[in-house]
């Protein structure tokens, strides 16, 4: 997959999924989200190519913060380094009682890593309980598919 083309892939592919773009359904958007991380992106090294995992209260607005994303580094043609982005899926909800009670974290993962795969990496975010937000299909207030440089 050409790297220009990644946020238009993963928006082809929620749509055939049935994922209204303008209120994506959180875990139908991790489960192709998870699909399309099969897909490697063309000219990206496995040690540029990686994937978040992350929840909590975040910024001045004080919303519930789920999200996830891929980043992934581009280089320049010596070999150079050049610039980093990030497609995301973020999902902010009313900050409940119930989800400040699981905090903050987050889990990176790198196509390099030898000790789990990306299919192990989804297995352990899909055990986290804050992955529940996504199960109990909690609506998010807002929500955010989109590239970006970082």
């Amino acid at each position: 997959m050409d790297p220009t083309e990644t946020e238009a892939h993963l928006r082809s592919m929620l749509e055939q999924a049935g994922v209204d773009l303008k209120q994506p359904d959180p875990l139908t958007t991790w489960t192709v989200f998870t699909k399309f991380g099969a897909n490697e992106i063309d000219g990206i090294q496995p040690d540029d190519d990686g994937f978040l995992f992350q929840w909590g209260v975040y910024g001045s607005s004080q919303l519930f913060h789920l999200g996830f994303l891929r980043q992934f580094s581009f280089f320049t043609a010596d070999g150079e380094y050049d610039h980093m982005e990030q497609l995301q899926c973020t999902f902010h909800y009313e900050p409940t009682a119930e989800l400040r009670a699981l905090g903050s974290g987050d889990d990176w993962w790198f196509r390099s890593e030898s000790r789990r795969t990306l299919d192990d990496w989804v297995t352990e975010m899909e055990a986290l309980p804050a992955f529940d937000v996504l199960r109990k299909r909690v609506q998010p207030v807002e929500s955010f598919i989109e590239q970006g440089r970082v």
